[in-house]
């Protein structure tokens, strides 16, 4: 049985700026709830951490108001990729199974599942926050096709950003970068490249 691994930040949610710097920049600017009562800084150091199930969800918006309100707009507000059901019906047609792998708090990953309808286009879910990985360490890829009863030679990752599709392929994944402009003179190539998830059925 082959896996097909989606990141959620970038392409499963496809238009939003690259990198949780960023992502994380613009909420807080954003929300005058957030901004009136922590610095940026103090305020993305807490999400790295809740982000990495370091810390809870309660001490992540400590001295922030209205955080659950804050929470669920949020998260409201992702819009999945247009092509991602078609996608994922089509793949599962072909046999193939699909999980989502992601830098992401856990309780955010599974407010997305439960209301937002996530579990209909993945069988599983690995997320940061619930395994203290994050996509930069190896163990997080061995633990994902563990988890998913397969060996990472059978596993395939999509993902915007190049420096998790490098570690995925030092543990056997095949890679796919999700990207509008590709590289061809990057230093990193990855198995293949594809500008819309409609591409991914033909592809593989």
């Amino acid at each position: 049985m082959n896996i097909i691994f989606f990141d959620l930040m970038g392409v499963a949610v496809p238009d939003v700026p690259s990198g949780s710097a960023k992502v994380m920049k613009n909420l807080y600017t954003s929300t005058a709830d957030i901004s009136a009562n922590i610095s940026f800084e103090d305020f993305y150091q807490r999400y790295q951490q809740f982000m990495k199930g370091q810390i809870t969800n309660k001490e992540m918006w400590a001295g922030i108001p209205d955080s659950t309100q804050i929470q669920k707009q949020y998260l409201d507000s992702y819009q999945f990729n247009p092509n991602l059901e078609a996608v994922i019906s089509e793949l599962r047609s072909q046999s193939y199974l699909t999980a989502l792998l992601s830098n992401h708090p856990d309780s955010w990953v599974k407010y997305l599942w439960q209301f937002r309808g996530l579990d209909k286009f993945f069988t599983r879910e690995f997320n940061s926050g619930a395994y203290h990985l994050t996509k930069s360490s190896p163990d997080f890829y061995r633990l994902a096709a563990k988890g998913m009863r397969a060996e990472p030679d059978q596993c395939s990752l999509v993902d915007d950003q190049t420096k998790n599709l490098i570690v995925a392929k030092e543990v056997g994944f095949k890679t796919i970068l999700f990207t509008k402009a590709p590289d061809p003179n990057g230093s990193f190539q990855p198995d293949h490249s594809v500008q819309s998830l409609a591409e991914l059925p033909n592809l593989l």
